[in-house]
């Protein structure tokens, strides 16, 4: 486990310097490390020593004495390669993110968040003013989502949904899968003006232009009215219990008579429960939380008592099966 961090970043390395994308790049299919350094724009030594790490990881394979060509996992590595896990190598391979697990030492010290110690300020603010940070972060987030997203349009009963307001749903590719399987559904998107840009063009692509839109706004002061149901996707493990309240409350003064709000989140397994695999996933995911933000992973009792503070009741949990510890998790008004 300890000499697996540099291997994780010489796969962060290469993704890096788009080495995956450089060796596939015109007609040939295999290249050399001068050709390979000029590419990329770096140090030809340097880029030997990496390229032979890679190899011996199944990234890249030696054809001859310095002739390079992509292994399984480097294909997998492209920019291009469908569901490739270039973006979210991209964000755990930041300086930045690193040195925010880095800090988890005093994180536990200080009960602060590990990020806002060694960025001055908290996870999301932050990306406010460094986009380039953000998009990384988003890609990450999207290229985490895509087993999840057809387990979640499959999942649930979305036919007497009328109006579907998804809260803080980046570029909208969820409410597009949604809606493009239900034709008497429309939908809107909230989230930061940055993100929210991509919601048309991913709506347009999708055919459901016409039934979905995205707004930009801030979900801690309000959301979207008139929906009979509000997705929280990923967002509340995010922030802390009371920011989790003005999020809920928000959704429960803007929804209709027979609104409801669907958190879709991994839910944490009793402690003492026999799932080795979901205990390990829900650890991890927590400490991650502990070092980046103010968020936390909850379980059954701490989603109900956030229902409660907001006017709301827990009605009912649906697995989302095969996914480690992942429901969805629906409130209706109290």
């Amino acid at each position: 486990m300890v000499f697996n961090v540099l291997a994780f970043h010489a796969f962060a390395a290469a993704v890096g310097l788009g080495l995956p994308d450089a060796i596939s790049d015109g007609s040939s299919r295999t290249k050399r490390t001068k050709e390979l350094a000029a590419a990329t724009g770096a140090d030809e030594d340097s880029l030997l020593r990496l390229l032979r790490t890679l190899s011996a990881f199944g990234v890249v394979h030696r054809d001859g004495e310095d002739t390079w060509s992509l292994a399984g996992a480097g294909e997998q590595l492209r920019d291009s390669a469908p569901e490739g896990p270039a973006d979210f190598i991209r964000f755990y391979g930041d300086p930045l993110t690193w040195r925010a697990f880095g800090a988890m030492e005093e994180a536990v010290r200080t009960g602060t968040a590990a990020f806002e110690q060694i960025g001055g300020e908290a996870f999301y603010e932050y990306q406010k003013r460094d986009t380039s940070y953000a998009r990384s972060f988003n890609g990450a987030m999207r290229a985490g989502q895509e087993q999840l997203l057809p387990l979640l349009v499959d999942g649930y009963d979305w036919s007497a949904v009328r109006h579907l307001v998804d809260v803080g749903g980046g570029d909208g590719s969820t409410l597009a899968a949604i809606a493009a399987a239900h034709p008497d559904l429309r939908g809107t998107v909230m989230d930061t003006e940055d993100v929210v840009r991509s919601v048309s063009g991913v709506v347009r692509e999708t055919g459901v232009s016409e039934r979905c839109t995205g707004i930009a706004g801030d979900f801690l002061a309000g959301v979207p009215a008139d929906g009979d149901a509000y997705l929280l996707k990923n967002v509340l493990f995010e922030w802390d219990d009371a920011s989790c309240v003005k999020i809920l409350r928000n959704c429960r003064a803007s929804m209709t008579e027979k609104g409801r709000v669907l958190v879709v989140t991994a839910l944490v397994p009793e402690w003492d429960a026999e799932d080795p695999v979901g205990l390990m996933f829900a650890a991890i995911n927590d400490i991650q939380l502990m070092c980046l933000g103010a968020g936390r992973e909850r379980g059954e009792k701490e989603y109900s008592n956030l229902f409660s503070a907001s006017g709301l009741r827990l009605n009912r949990i649906i697995p989302l099966h095969p996914l480690p510890n992942y429901h969805i998790i629906e409130a209706v008004p109290a």
